[in-house]
């Protein structure tokens, strides 16, 4: 016979900047045959007067919700959180890669240890499995939104859709253990409405406060009418055709694609803001869409037009190194994103891939004190010859060039992972137009006065 006891947590809640928020958790147990189980049955603002002494960070306190129950239903008696996510990790690279190399199975390793650390596995586990439900009940993921497809974890565990081994993505843009990163900062986009959904689902499997509870920590949900336009499109074509399309599985190298980009009138289906610089760039590859989602935003001129004409002049291209051409050969030699500055402090520098991001928030960020000691610490790594450096084999004249072109392109630089879920999505949508024409656009008629909904 299952036993029910329900209890109240009154805790402080404290961010990374020392904002406390006071809160009341209602917490239901269950006592059955077999581990204890829990809900949350509700989140809510404290109103009482008593001072208390249960302050966490809202990541650790997910944490000891999930080690006090809230997942026993999900994770097999035999193993513990970590070594469950390591399985469903390890299951997940062997469907998204046919061979698993070293490569691999460093970055998830050491993904999963920082994870780990920073005590957000069982967020993790949570996320898997309502994308796992969502996948399952036919509803539409983007793949993916800020800086979380920089993780190998997400992309195995179909969190999210792009390849950050093959984008030259960093899991340290999203998270590392020398940045203080006490919320997810996750935001999780699905068709209109499969939100719903979603959020019934969190509260059949995990009680009525969880909704609450992950706004808190900075996972949110959103309807996003694009994708419902490409899930519409695929059930259209499903009903009208009798074909099963897998958008997931289509060919992102078709120059048909980038030519319709081109001159189709589809630059209104997307949200661009500049139709000048779309005309200028005329995406013909991956790489380009991502420059121009990277470019279409308020820069300065010089900036956008040295894409424009690298893109235009690539025989007049020159690199002070060869690792240079390297790391910005695919942006014809513009410093474009965030992570490629973090890739050359790290390659050229000697930077640790913590400190790599340190430098490119400071670098981003104008922070100039930090940035001239950065300057001595990247060029002695560059140039340097002594035990425990990476040696680039650059003069020290070369290295302050280098250096200096990084303080002057990062404020404008933009994040590669994000760029490259916004390029996949925009994709679909040109791929599915182009070849389905009639079927997408009975589904964008249904969607012209519908608007992508607030974030939950």
């Amino acid at each position: 016979m299952e036993i029910t006891k329900d209890i109240r947590e009154d805790i402080v809640l404290s961010d990374e900047s020392g904002r406390e928020e006071r809160l009341s958790v209602k917490i239901r147990r269950l006592f059955d045959v077999g581990r204890p189980k829990m809900e949350i049955m509700g989140v809510s603002v404290y109103m009482g007067s008593e001072t208390y002494e249960n302050t966490y960070y809202p990541s650790a306190y997910l944490c000891e919700l999930c080690n006090d129950g809230l997942l026993n239903e999900m994770i097999p008696e035999n193993l513990t959180d970590v070594e469950y996510l390591k399985e469903l990790c390890l299951a997940g690279l062997s469907k998204r890669y046919s061979i698993i190399t070293a490569v691999h199975e460093i970055r998830i390793n050491h993904e999963i240890d920082v994870i780990s650390e920073k005590g957000f596995v069982g967020g993790f586990l949570i996320l898997q499995d309502i994308i796992r439900f969502a996948r399952s009940n036919n509803v539409m993921i983007s793949p993916g939104c800020g800086s979380l497809p920089g993780s190998l974890v997400a992309y195995s565990l179909g969190i999210t859709g792009v390849d950050p081994i093959k984008n030259n993505l960093l899991f340290e843009r999203y998270l590392n253990t020398e940045r203080e990163s006490f919320l997810y900062g996750i935001q999780i986009d699905v068709d209109m409405k499969g939100k719903q959904r979603i959020l019934d689902y969190l509260i059949d499997k995990y009680g009525k406060g969880m909704p609450g509870l992950l706004e808190l920590l900075d996972i949110r949900f959103k309807g996003v009418v694009e994708l419902s336009i490409i899930k519409d499109t695929i059930e259209n074509i499903s009903i009208e055709m009798g074909r099963a399309i897998n958008i997931a599985e289509i060919d992102h190298n078709d120059q048909t694609i980038y030519e319709s980009l081109c001159v189709d009138d589809i630059y209104g289906d997307f949200r661009f803001n500049n139709k000048e610089l779309f005309a200028a760039i005329k995406p013909e590859s991956f790489d380009e869409l991502m420059a121009l989602i990277s470019l279409d935003r308020p820069l300065p001129e010089e900036h956008i037009e040295q894409y424009v004409h690298n893109k235009r002049n690539p025989q007049n291209i020159s690199y002070e190194c060869p690792d240079l051409e390297s790391l910005l050969g695919s942006t014809y030699g513009c410093l474009i994103y965030q992570e490629q500055i973090m890739w050359i402090l790290q390659i050229l520098g000697g930077f640790t891939p913590e400190e790599s991001d340190f430098g490119r928030r400071a670098l981003s960020k104008k922070q100039q004190p930090v940035i001239n000691i950065m300057r001595e610490q990247f060029v002695d790594g560059a140039t340097a010859t002594i035990p425990g450096y990476f040696k680039s084999g650059i003069t020290e004249d070369v290295a302050n060039e280098i250096y200096d072109m990084l303080c002057k392109a990062a404020p404008c630089c933009f994040n590669k992972s994000h760029a490259a879920a916004f390029a996949l999505l925009i994709y679909e949508m040109a791929w599915l137009k182009y070849y389905y024409k009639t079927e997408y656009e009975e589904a964008t008629e249904k969607y012209k006065v519908v608007n992508s909904d607030s974030i939950l």
